[in-house]
C-alpha cells in the first residue's frame, strides 16, 4: 500500500518527461498524483484556483487519485502558464519554450539615448480608407531619449499613425524607420524593443497586479524587476488585487506597468493618463520623466495640453493629415502672440486689456486702484500658452 503513491509519482514524472521533450521533473513535485496533493500544486506552480478551473488545460493537469486518471494535456501551455504567475522556479527545470523568449534589450548608451538615430523617421507617410485620405505627405521624426506629443483634433490621424509605426497598419506609401526597422516587416527582436499602452486595457481580469506583470515579464529574456515595476506605478497596495477589482485609474497603471516591464526602448502612450485623479497625473509624469532620464524615448498621443506641455521635449500637430506646426512646448506658445492679457475688477466690473507690456499696465493700475491691502481687485496677467496656439490653429482649420 505504501508503494502505491510512489508508483503513482513515478507514472506522473514519466508521462510529464515525454510530453515535455525530456524535461527534468524534481521528485518532489510528484510525491502524489491527486489534483489536492502536493503534485498538483508544484507542477502548476501552484497556481491559483481560478486560473486552474477557468483555463482548460490547467483544470485538467491531474485528474483523481486514480493512475488512470493522470491525464497531462497540453503541458507546455500549462507550464506556460505557471510560469506566468511566477510560481515555477528556472533553476530546477528549463520550459521548453526557453529558446523563444523574446530578446534582452539593447544596452543603453551613457549619454541616455539608445543612439544616434532617431527613434522614429517618417517621411512622405500615406494612407487612404477608399478615397478617403487620411494622411498626405507627413513628415515626423523623433529624436532618441527624447519625449514627443502628438497633437490633433479627432480624426486628424493620430490613430493611424501610431498604428502604422507599430506595425498594425499598413501604410499607402511613403518610408517608415522605427529603431532603425520598417515596421512593416518589423522582426520579433524588433517587437522586444518597444511598449505599448493602448486606449484599451489587456483582458487579465482574473489574474492580479503580481501575476499580470510577472505574466508579461516572461516574454523576455531580462525584464525589470516586477515588485519594483509594480511600486513605480503605485500599485504596490495592488499587488494581490485582481484586475478585475482595480477602478478604472488604477487599471491604467496596470496597463503601463505591462507597458515598461521589458524596458523598451521607445514606449507608446496613447491618452495614457484618462481616468487619473491629479495626483496620480502628477504621479505618472514623474514616471515618464525618468524613463526618458534611464534613455527611452516615448511617443506620447494626448488630448490634455498641459500633459503635454509638462511632459515632451517637442510637439507636433496634426491636422488634415499631415504635421502643420512642430516645436518645443514654449516655441509654440510662444506663436500665439506677444500680446498678454491682463483682468482687473473695478467699480465691481470685470475689465481686461491685451497688451504687450504688461508691466506698464499692472504698474498704472496700482497707482489708481491699488486698496488699503497693497492689491489691485482681481488682478490677473495671462501668458500665451500651448493651448491657446493649439486652439487657434484648430479654429483657423476648421473654418477653411
Amino acid at each position: 500500500a505504501r508503494s502505491q503513491p510512489r508508483r503513482r509519482a513515478r507514472r506522473a514524472r514519466s508521462i510529464v518527461r515525454m510530453r515535455c521533450g525530456g524535461g527534468a521533473v524534481p521528485s518532489e513535485a510528484s510525491e502524489t498524483s491527486g489534483v489536492s496533493s502536493a503534485s498538483a500544486g508544484e507542477l502548476t506552480g501552484g497556481m491559483d484556483p481560478i486560473v486552474m478551473g477557468r483555463s482548460g488545460s490547467c483544470g485538467r493537469f491531474l485528474g483523481g487519485s486514480s493512475p488512470r486518471r493522470v491525464r497531462i494535456r497540453r503541458c507546455e501551455d500549462v507550464s506556460r502558464r505557471a510560469f506566468a504567475v511566477g510560481r515555477l522556479s528556472t533553476e530546477w527545470w528549463t520550459p521548453p519554450w526557453s529558446d523563444r523568449l523574446l530578446p534582452a534589450p539593447r544596452s543603453r548608451s551613457h549619454t541616455g539615448g539608445m543612439s544616434q538615430l532617431p527613434a522614429v523617421q517618417i517621411l512622405g507617410l500615406n494612407k487612404s480608407y477608399g478615397n478617403k485620405r487620411v494622411l498626405e505627405n507627413l513628415d515626423l521624426t523623433v529624436p532618441a531619449g527624447t519625449v514627443l506629443s502628438l497633437l490633433g483634433p479627432n480624426g486628424a490621424g493620430k490613430t493611424t499613425v501610431v498604428e502604422i509605426l507599430q506595425g498594425l497598419r499598413r501604410r499607402g506609401g511613403g518610408t517608415v524607420s522605427v529603431l532603425g526597422e520598417d515596421p512593416g516587416h518589423a522582426s520579433r527582436t524588433w517587437r522586444a524593443r518597444i511598449g505599448v499602452v493602448s486606449q484599451t486595457s489587456a483582458d487579465f481580469k482574473d489574474l492580479t497586479v503580481t501575476e499580470a506583470v510577472s505574466h508579461i515579464a516572461r516574454f523576455f529574456a531580462r525584464p525589470a524587476d516586477i515588485a519594483e515595476t509594480i511600486d513605480r506605478v503605485g500599485l504596490s497596495d495592488d499587488a494581490r488585487t485582481r484586475a478585475s477589482r482595480l477602478s478604472g485609474g488604477r487599471r491604467r497603471r496596470l496597463d503601463v506597468a505591462l507597458a515598461i516591464i521589458g524596458r523598451p526602448e521607445l514606449l507608446f502612450l496613447d491618452e495614457p493618463t484618462t481616468g487619473f485623479d491629479p495626483e496620480a497625473r502628477h504621479v505618472f509624469w514623474d514616471l515618464v520623466k525618468d524613463l526618458r532620464t534611464d534613455g527611452t524615448s516615448v511617443l506620447l498621443t494626448t488630448h490634455y495640453l498641459d500633459e503635454a506641455a509638462q511632459l515632451a521635449d517637442e510637439v507636433a500637430i496634426i491636422l488634415g493629415g499631415r504635421v502643420i506646426e512642430y516645436g518645443t512646448p514654449e516655441a509654440l506658445a510662444r506663436q500665439a502672440g506677444s500680446e498678454r492679457t491682463v483682468s482687473w475688477i473695478e467699480d465691481g466690473v470685470e475689465r481686461t486689456e491685451y497688451t504687450a507690456t504688461p508691466t506698464a499696465v499692472v504698474r498704472g493700475l496700482m497707482g489708481r486702484l491699488t486698496g488699503p491691502d497693497g492689491e489691485v481687485p482681481g488682478l490677473q496677467v495671462h501668458t500665451p500658452s500651448l493651448e491657446d496656439h493649439y486652439l487657434e490653429l484648430v479654429s483657423r482649420h476648421h473654418s477653411t
